[in-house]
């Protein structure tokens, strides 16, 4: 494989979505643990980004987008996942200036949206990526506090204030 052609990546068009195995089909939310672009010992250039769903029933679970140099599809996906995880691909002047972009995204969250592909070559699950400010609260307190108010009183001559 060849190192990233980031003339192509800035030309080419985007394909939302990526092809690494989320947790399940479904939406929840997730933290971005860690982000690179790198060269590999076999030589060639690679950009991941690590996940980790930070609640629901599939909290905990951590899988990992990978990515690496190819035909045309390879770049629309690779600039597709980038445009939703908010990385800007435009004028990038090499790896290290990649991998500068790429981090910026660990410790960002995301609400992440799982969907089925069948293809001829199997069943997918692809990730739709959109940015959102923290994870929503867990608590198993209740958030309507109405019934914690005092009950309404009438005024009581005893009381001394």
């Amino acid at each position: 494989m060849p190192d990233f052609d980031f003339q192509t990546l800035d030309e080419t068009d985007v394909e939302a979505g990526g092809n690494r195995q989320a947790p399940a089909v479904g939406t929840f939310e997730a933290v971005c643990e860690d982000a690179r672009a790198f060269r590999g010992n076999d030589g060639n250039s690679y950009v991941v980004f690590d996940f980790r769903v930070v609640s629901g029933p599939h909290a905990d679970y951590q899988w990992g987008e990978l990515r690496a140099p190819g035909e045309e599809a390879a770049y629309k996906a690779l600039k597709g996942l980038c445009n939703s995880l908010g990385v800007d691909t435009a004028g990038v002047t090499g790896l290290d200036d990649f991998d500068a972009r790429v981090k910026k995204v660990k410790g960002r969250f995301f609400k992440v949206t799982a969907k089925e592909k069948v293809t001829t070559k199997g069943t997918f699950i692809n990730s739709y990526f959109d940015p959102i400010s923290s994870p929503t609260p867990a608590s198993d307190v209740p958030s309507d506090t109405s019934s914690f108010a005092p009950s309404p009183t009438a005024p009581d001559s005893s009381t001394p204030f």
